[in-house]
């Protein structure tokens, strides 16, 4: 007989069987008992939580052949029959290769026919957010007063897809994802069954990597069982998946965290040399110091948790700060959404590792002087206490344009930065909501000759933050701005013509305002008042010297300035 792989072979045939979904099982046994059956259900979940395996249960139970105090017997053809295909009255439709309307009209005709050989024809339709909206359409009047022989049940992981004309018609059945505890449950006893040998810790690992999808852990056990004649254990799981062990996953980060670039880089080439996964090692390091950050406010939250190497994860927190903490969590984040199509993921790897190794990242810089150098260079790095600024670096260019460049490689122009600091002194909600009035007037002015293409970039914009007369404004991407920045003027204008007054503009890309945000989030937080800068048309310099380096004194509230000739 050819082999059947484990989660086909133990997947439940009763509702006695199946784990993890108890509130719906009850009410789908109450209903049947009591003979309340709809006539369509919609069963929502991820991957593997048994949504079709439910269905396929709930099929059988309802066509019994011999149901006696309306249960089922257990015993009949019916009952009995593992592969429903076998029951010609239980038709299952995979919607991802049947989704036109054609193959609706048909399935509307064939449900006119009484069943073969059970009480009820039962349709049930997989993946269902894939049909198209004539399909749905054609469903639709179906669905609401199908014939009393037909239950529908409509299977999706993305119901959000779904018109809500269906999602109405039917019952809703939102299934969780397993706990960590129900699927070791379950991997225990098939091991036993099969006599695979696998250690607590491996059968942990499996049930958390399969993140709450009990096929795909039952299959992962198949795969592991495959790989090894001896007992499985941890690095087994580690080989086969692609990713590294804790242990080698603490020396990477304790390497980066203390700014120990020769052993991170020895580890990075380890991890590459090695065939891993740097986007599950990316995964993993999330996950990690999400751990690092709840430590780091709830200490005692790990001790009755079963999880591997709290004491480092205890250590890890206390070397680090909060905001620390934050800003990893943040960069990886970004980095998983990069690095997973990167063509070159270990480089991706490396330069998002690297780019903090000015100094360790568990000390923060520490400020130094300012110095005016002849390179027609500013440094400015000694901050208020009142606001706690960023360190600073002005910079010149041939055409005595003015830049300044932050540690954390913001680049704004320094108009820009002043006119984001005063919307925000002054900004309100209130101003914010009243200014967003004018993405509903847009539309009338895509068709005018004279503000056309202000309307068009405009229509892309977010309004970050607005005053009673400045406007933040965020584009997604560089080119955007560029675009804003060139028509400024006719979109000063259309906005003055749609709420008739003239603001102040500024526009920054969203990654830009990311950086920016978080200051003045804290300044706020702290009650800290944001102290309004004098606006001026165009900062213009020939050249760098004492006087000049006052008026930065003055813009920026810094103490100590020491000049090299």
């Amino acid at each position: 007989m050819a082999y059947k792989s484990l989660y086909r072979k133990y997947r439940p045939q009763t509702f006695k069987e199946v784990y993890g979904q108890e509130y719906i099982v009850k009410t789908l046994c109450n209903a049947i008992e009591s003979g309340k059956i709809s006539h369509a259900y919609l069963f929502n979940g991820t991957r593997g939580t048994g949504k079709t395996t439910i269905a396929k249960i709930f099929a059988k139970t309802v066509n019994c052949l011999d149901m006696k105090d309306n249960k089922s017997c257990g015993k009949c053809l019916v009952c009995k029959c593992e592969n429903t295909e076998e029951i010609p009255d239980i038709i299952e439709i995979d919607a991802a290769s049947n989704n036109g309307v054609d193959e609706i009209r048909e399935l509307k005709n064939k449900i006119k026919l009484m069943p073969v050989m059970c009480k009820y024809k039962v349709y049930i339709i997989d993946e269902v957010h894939m049909l198209s909206t004539g399909a749905f359409n054609a469903l639709l009047k179906t669905l609401e007063e199908p014939p009393e022989h037909v239950i529908f049940i409509l299977a999706t992981t993305e119901p959000q897809k779904l018109p809500i004309t269906i999602i109405s018609r039917c019952q809703r059945f939102d299934f969780k994802k397993i706990s960590i505890e129900k699927i070791i449950e379950r991997l225990e006893y098939i091991s036993q069954k099969e006599k695979i040998k696998i250690s607590k810790e491996a059968l942990a690992e499996i049930a958390k990597i399969s993140d709450g999808a009990m096929r795909d852990a039952i299959g992962l056990l198949d795969q592991l069982s495959s790989y090894t004649n001896k007992e499985i254990e941890i690095n087994d799981i580690y080989e086969l998946k692609g990713s590294i062990s804790n242990e080698q996953m603490f020396k990477l980060v304790n390497s980066y965290i203390t700014g120990d670039i020769e052993k991170l880089l020895e580890q990075i080439e380890f991890i590459y040399n090695n065939g891993k996964s740097f986007y599950l090692l990316v995964e993993d390091m999330l996950m990690l110091f999400r751990n690092v950050l709840v430590s780091k406010k709830a200490e005692k939250y790990f001790d009755s948790k079963e999880i591997a190497n709290k004491q480092d994860i205890k250590e890890i927190s206390k070397r680090l700060d909060y905001k620390n903490i934050e800003n990893i969590i943040n960069k990886l984040e970004d980095l998983s959404k990069n690095i997973k199509n990167s063509n070159y993921p270990r480089v991706l790897f490396e330069v998002t590792m690297l780019a903090d190794f000015s100094e360790n990242i568990e000390k923060k810089i520490v400020s130094k002087p300012i110095k005016v150098v002849k390179e027609e260079k500013i440094i400015i790095s000694k901050p208020i206490e009142k606001e706690k600024k960023p360190a600073l670096e002005i910079k010149i260019d041939s055409d005595n344009n003015v830049t300044f460049e932050l540690e954390d490689d913001r680049k704004l122009d320094i108009s820009k930065k002043i006119l984001i600091n005063n919307t925000i002194a002054k900004a309100s909600n209130v101003c914010k909501k009243k200014v967003n009035e004018i993405y509903k007037e847009l539309d009338k002015f895509i068709i005018d000759k004279k503000y056309k293409n202000a309307a068009t970039i405009l229509k892309d914009s977010i309004v970050a933050a607005a005053s009673e007369d400045h406007i933040l404004l965020n584009y997604k991407y560089d080119s955007m701005v560029e675009e804003n920045d060139k028509e400024i003027n006719n979109i000063v204008g259309l906005i003055k013509k749609i709420l008739d007054i003239k603001y102040k503009l500024v526009a920054i890309t969203e990654e830009e305002w990311k950086k920016e945000r978080p200051h003045y989030l804290e300044l706020k937080k702290n009650n800290k008042v944001i102290e309004l800068i004098e606006e001026k048309e165009e900062i213009k310099t020939d050249k760098v010297n004492s006087n000049d380096s006052n008026d930065y004194v003055d813009l920026f509230g810094i103490d100590l300035i020491e000049m090299e000739e």
